[in-house]
C-alpha cells in the first residue's frame, strides 16, 4: 500500500513541530491531559511524524498499539496517536 504524499512544505512543518517534542513532557489533547510516549513515523500510517500521548485517565483510544505495532506501553484506553 502506497503512502499519502504530501507536499515537502508539509512535511517540513511536520518535522519542525515534532523536533519541538519530547518523550515525557506533558501536554493537553483536546483538553485532555496527558504525556508524550512516541515521537515518529509510523508504517501504514499517512507518511508524516505522529505523536503517541499516554493519559492519566482511560480517555485515549488504545493502549500504545496501532495497526498491529506497539509503539508505546500504557493501559487500554489510555494511549491516543495524534498529528
Amino acid at each position: 500500500m502506497a503512502k499519502k504524499q504530501l507536499s515537502s512544505q508539509a512535511l517540513a512543518e511536520f518535522a519542525s513541530a515534532a523536533a519541538k517534542l519530547r518523550v515525557g513532557q506533558l501536554c493537553r489533547v483536546e483538553g485532555k491531559e496527558g504525556e508524550v510516549a512516541f515521537i515518529g513515523e509510523v508504517e501504514n500510517l499517512p507518511i508524516g511524524f505522529w505523536v503517541g500521548v499516554r493519559y492519566r485517565e482511560a480517555v485515549g483510544k488504545n493502549d500504545g498499539t496501532v495497526k498491529g505495532r506497539r509503539l508505546f506501553d500504557c493501559q487500554p484506553l489510555h494511549g491516543h496517536l495524534v498529528r
